[in-house]
C-alpha cells in the first residue's frame, strides 16, 4: 500500500514538474511569436503613412495639433460614414511620442494579438489541467490558438497602421470573454460585477467603431447567448442575483445596439435592400466564401487546391455545424461558456461581413481586414473539440463512462485542417512581403517626391490624389512620419535618384534634405577631367534654385539658398554626361550615365569660404 502511494506520489510530482514547464514553454512561444510578428513587420513595411490615415480627417488633425488647435469635437467627427474617436485619440499619441511612426501602431496591433491570445490560453490550461492530458491540452490550448493568432492570413492587419486597430481590439475581446466565462456562474456575484460588466462590454465595442459596426453588433449578440444560458443555468436564481446578472447585460446591450443602430448608414445601400436585391445563394455563397477566407488567406487561395473557394466555406461551415453541436451534445457549456462565445462572434462578424460588403463583389468577401475576427471561431472551434473529447470533467458531467474517441478524431482532424490552412497562407505571404516591402518603398518614393508626380501616379493609393497629396504635403511640412529621418547632410539625406556608391551622379540626380534655419546648403564635388557636363541646374521642390557653372578637371563648391528649415527635395540636372564603356571599351563595361563626382551636401556655416 505504502509503495503504491510512493509511485502516485512520483507520478504526481513528474505531471506537475511537467505542467511547470509546459507553462515556462507556453509563454516562451507567446514571446517567440511576439519577436516573430515584429521581424515579419520589419521584413515588410516602411515607416510611412498609408491608406485610411492619408484621409482629410487625419491631415485636419495634424494641421489642429501641431498649430495648438486640437479640440475635443476633433474627436467626435463623423467622417466617410464612420466615427473615428479611439484611433484618432492613439493618432494624437503617436504623433506626439513618435512624430507619426507607423510602427507604433503595428507595434499595439501585435501586443493587443499575442496578450490576447495568452489570456485565453492561461485561462483554459488553468482550468483543464487537472482534468485533461497535458500534452492534448497543450496542442489544443496553446499551440494551436498561437497559430490562428499569429496567422499571416490577417497580413493587411498586421502590416496597415489603420488595422491594426482590430487587432489591438482583441485583448479586450478575450479578457473580458474569460472575465465574463468566470463570473457569470458564480453563486456568489457581487455589485461590483453588474458595474463591471457593462463598462468593459461598452469598451470593448468602442474602439472598433472606427471600421467595424460588425464588431458592436458580434458582442451585442455574445451579450445576449450570455442571458439565454444565465437564465438556464440558473433558473431558481434570487431577485437580487437576478439584477447582479440580467440588468448589467441587457443594458451593455441596449447600449451597444444603439451605437450600432447610429451608425447603420455605412452599410452600404441599407440592410434591408442589400437582402431584398440578392439571391438567399448568393448571399450564402458570399457568407462561405468569408469563412473559407478566414483560414485560407486570398493570395494563398490562388496557390491552393483548385477546388472552388465556397467548398472550402461549406467545409468551414460544417466544422461550425459540428462543433456547436458537440458544444450542446457533450454539455460543455456547464463548464465553460468561452467556445460558443468565441464562434457565436465570427459567425455573427461573417454575417455583418455578408451584409455590408455583398454589393461590393467576392474580392472584398476574401479581404484579409477582416480575418482577425473571423478567425475568432477557430479558437472556439479547438477549444470546443478540446473540452468535448479530451476532458474528463465533461465526461463525468454527463455521466459518460468513456471519452468517444469519434470526437477525438474528429476533433485532431479538424484541427490538422485549421492549423494546416494558416499554416500554408503563412508560408505563401511570408514569401510575398518582399514585394509588399517594395510596394511600400514605391509608396516612400512617391511621397520624397510628391511635387513631381502625376496624379495617375496617386492612383496606386486608396484615398483621392488630391487627398494623398494633401497628406504628403503636410507630412513633410511638419517632418512626421517617414520625413521625420531625413537628415541635415549627404550622409543622412534621402538619396532618391541617379546617386551611386562611388560619388557619381547621373543627368537628374535626386535628393531629399532637411534645410537649415538659414536655408542655405553648400554643395562641393570634383568634375573629372573626362566629363561633358560644363554646368549643373538646381531645383527645390520643382523650383529653379539657379544654374551654376564647373570646370573640368577642377573641384567645385556653390551655396544655394533653398526654402528654410524645410524638407527640399532637391534636383541636380548637370547639362552633359559620359558613358565609361563608349570612351573605353576595352578597360570598362560601366554603361552608366556619369556626370559629375559630389563629395557633400551639408548646411553652410559661417566659417565656410562661399
Amino acid at each position: 500500500m505504502e509503495k503504491s502511494k510512493k509511485i502516485r506520489s512520483r507520478t504526481s510530482n513528474k505531471f506537475l514538474g511537467g505542467i511547470i514547464k509546459i507553462e515556462m514553454i507556453a509563454a516562451a512561444l507567446h514571446v517567440a511569436a511576439l519577436i516573430y510578428l515584429v521581424h515579419y513587420i520589419s521584413r515588410t513595411t516602411i515607416n510611412i503613412l498609408y491608406q485610411d490615415y492619408m484621409n482629410k480627417y487625419f491631415v485636419d488633425l495634424i494641421e489642429n495639433y501641431e498649430n495648438g488647435n486640437i479640440h475635443l469635437s476633433d474627436f467626435l467627427k463623423i467622417y466617410n460614414g464612420s466615427w473615428h474617436g479611439f484611433g484618432s485619440l492613439l493618432f494624437i499619441l503617436d504623433l506626439s511620442l513618435f512624430r507619426l511612426n507607423t510602427h507604433f501602431f503595428m507595434a499595439l496591433g501585435i501586443i493587443g494579438q499575442v496578450s490576447g491570445c495568452y489570456i485565453i490560453t492561461r485561462y483554459v490550461w488553468g482550468k483543464y489541467r487537472s482534468t485533461t492530458n497535458k500534452y492534448y491540452l497543450f496542442l489544443f490550448g496553446v499551440v494551436a490558438p498561437l497559430i490562428v493568432a499569429t496567422s499571416l492570413t490577417q497580413w493587411e492587419n498586421i502590416v496597415f497602421n489603420g488595422g491594426s486597430l482590430h487587432m489591438l481590439g482583441i485583448l479586450p475581446l478575450y479578457a473580458s470573454f474569460v472575465y465574463f466565462d468566470k463570473n457569470i456562474r458564480s453563486q456568489n456575484r457581487k455589485l461590483s460585477f453588474s458595474i463591471m460588466f457593462p463598462i468593459i462590454s461598452i469598451f470593448i465595442q468602442a474602439p472598433l467603431l472606427q471600421y467595424y459596426l460588425g464588431f458592436v453588433a458580434a458582442v451585442c449578440f455574445c451579450m445576449v447567448t450570455f442571458i439565454i444560458f444565465s437564465r438556464k443555468n440558473n433558473s431558481q436564481s434570487s431577485t437580487k442575483e437576478t439584477i447582479y446578472t440580467q440588468c448589467p447585460i441587457f443594458l451593455s446591450v441596449f447600449i451597444g445596439a444603439l451605437i450600432a443602430v447610429s451608425g447603420s448608414g455605412a452599410v452600404n445601400g441599407g440592410i434591408f435592400n442589400v437582402l431584398s436585391q440578392n439571391s438567399f445563394g448568393h448571399i450564402f455563397g458570399f457568407f462561405l466564401i468569408t469563412l473559407a477566407s478566414s483560414a485560407l488567406g486570398c493570395d494563398a487561395s490562388g496557390n491552393a487546391i483548385n477546388a472552388p473557394l465556397f467548398l472550402y466555406g461549406i467545409a468551414f461551415f460544417a466544422l461550425y455545424a459540428v462543433a456547436i453541436f458537440i458544444f450542446f451534445y457533450r454539455g460543455i457549456y456547464k463548464s465553460t461558456y468561452l467556445p460558443l462565445l468565441l464562434m457565436v462572434f465570427s459567425l455573427t462578424i461573417s454575417a455583418m461581413i455578408t451584409i455590408g460588403r455583398l454589393n461590393s463583389g467576392y474580392d472584398v468577401a476574401m479581404s484579409s481586414r477582416y480575418t482577425t475576427f473571423t478567425g475568432v471561431g477557430h479558437v472556439g472551434i479547438i477549444l470546443a473539440f478540446l473540452v468535448a473529447g479530451f476532458s474528463k470533467e465533461t465526461a463525468n458531467k454527463v455521466q459518460s463512462r468513456k471519452i468517444p474517441n469519434a470526437i477525438r478524431s474528429v476533433g485532431l482532424v479538424s484541427l490538422i485542417g485549421l492549423c494546416g490552412s494558416h499554416l500554408y497562407t503563412t508560408m505563401i505571404e511570408w514569401k510575398i512581403s518582399p514585394y509588399r516591402y517594395a510596394n511600400y518603398n514605391q509608396a516612400k518614393q512617391v511621397g520624397l517626391q510628391i511635387d513631381y508626380v502625376t496624379p495617375d501616379t496617386l492612383n496606386m493609393f486608396q484615398e483621392s490624389p488630391k487627398n494623398t497629396l494633401l497628406a504628403y504635403q503636410t507630412l513633410r511640412k511638419y517632418k512626421l512620419s517617414m520625413f521625420q529621418n531625413i537628415g541635415t547632410d549627404l550622409s543622412t539625406a534621402e538619396k532618391i535618384g541617379q546617386w551611386y556608391n562611388d560619388g557619381w551622379i547621373g543627368t537628374n540626380a535626386r535628393l531629399a534634405l532637411r534645410t537649415p534655419v538659414s536655408g542655405l546648403v553648400k554643395i562641393s564635388g570634383f568634375a573629372p577631367p573626362q566629363t561633358a557636363t560644363t554646368s549643373i541646374q538646381i531645383l527645390g521642390n520643382g523650383t529653379l534654385l539657379g544654374n551654376y557653372d564647373i570646370i573640368k578637371g577642377k573641384r567645385f563648391t556653390f551655396v544655394v539658398n533653398a526654402p528654410r528649415d524645410q524638407i527640399v527635395t532637391f534636383d541636380l540636372k548637370p547639362d552633359g554626361y559620359i558613358i565609361p564603356a563608349e570612351i573605353d571599351p576595352s578597360s570598362s563595361s560601366d554603361r552608366r550615365h556619369l556626370s559629375v563626382i559630389i563629395t557633400d551636401v551639408r548646411e553652410m556655416n559661417d566659417g565656410d569660404n562661399r
